[in-house]
């Protein structure tokens, strides 16, 4: 009995917590006191701050990743490089 490891103890309990939030839902008691509306306002939050996630994320990537097209463009964004800071560029 010493011997539980971790993931044996955690296993269990949620066991236990499922269980007895099944014996009180066919009691008919509502384990959760929570409407529908609130659902929605959470749904609605973490769709809300899933997409400004995603748009920092894609925001960065597109901002530090060099993303020349083509070679003309390239060539012209190392003009204005060596024209803006002449000893840097080499």
């Amino acid at each position: 009995m010493k011997n539980f490891d971790k993931g044996t103890a955690v296993r269990t309990v949620l066991l236990l917590i499922a269980l007895i939030n099944q014996t009180m839902l066919m009691l008919g008691k509502s384990p959760l006191d929570i409407t529908e509306d609130q659902v929605n306002q959470l749904a609605d939050a973490l769709y809300t701050a899933g997409s400004i996630a995603f748009t920092i994320g894609t925001t960065f990537i597109a901002w530090f990743k060099n993303n020349y097209v083509t070679h003309l463009v390239r060539l012209f964004c190392f003009k204005i490089a060596f024209c803006l800071c002449p000893l840097v560029v080499t």
